[in-house]
């Protein structure tokens, strides 16, 4: 291309307008900030051959002992481990008659649930309402606490059955 036709194809950036004398004080007067100066790391010295084998054989030690103290097994572990298995095998009745005592109880407070909800969309008044209400917490609460006395009874239970084979030994 000829020099004549690049100058008048180029195109003049703006300039920017020139501060106030105050903003260029006030940056001059900023510090300017800090980088953060990498530390020189620190290298550990070179062992000699010698010292370094003195190392791994007392590290080789430590973990020889540790793992021969956790695979020692004493006659008093297999007494309490054999306690431990009889008690979880005595458990396992009384555990199951927990658990569906415990699914009976939420069967029956969830019918009652409904039942109640039954019972207020058949309402004719508020007062009606009212009185459904507070019947079904009187009668709801006594359930509840006979409930509880239930699962207490076989909660003991199961706790007199596990504890049964570790208190013989």
């Amino acid at each position: 291309m000829p020099k004549d036709i690049t100058k008048a194809t180029e195109q003049k950036t703006p300039r920017a307008k020139s501060r106030s004398k105050a903003s260029a004080k006030a940056k001059a007067s900023a510090k300017p900030a800090k980088k953060a100066e990498a530390k020189p790391r620190r290298s550990t010295p070179r062992r000699s051959g010698e010292d370094a084998a003195k190392v791994r054989a007392k590290a080789k030690a430590k973990t020889a002992a540790r793992s021969h103290s956790i695979a020692t097994v004493t006659p008093v572990d297999n007494v309490l481990v054999g306690a431990a298995m009889r008690s979880l095998q005595a458990s396992v009745p009384a555990a199951i008659a927990v658990n569906t005592k415990l699914a009976d109880i939420a069967h029956a407070n969830m019918s009652a649930g409904l039942e109640l909800a039954r019972d207020l969309a058949s309402a004719k008044t508020p007062m009606d309402a009212m009185r459904l209400g507070v019947s079904y917490w009187f009668s709801h609460m006594s359930a509840v606490q006979a409930q509880a006395r239930e699962l207490q009874g076989l909660s003991a239970a199961w706790v007199k059955t596990a504890s049964e084979p570790v208190r013989t030994v």
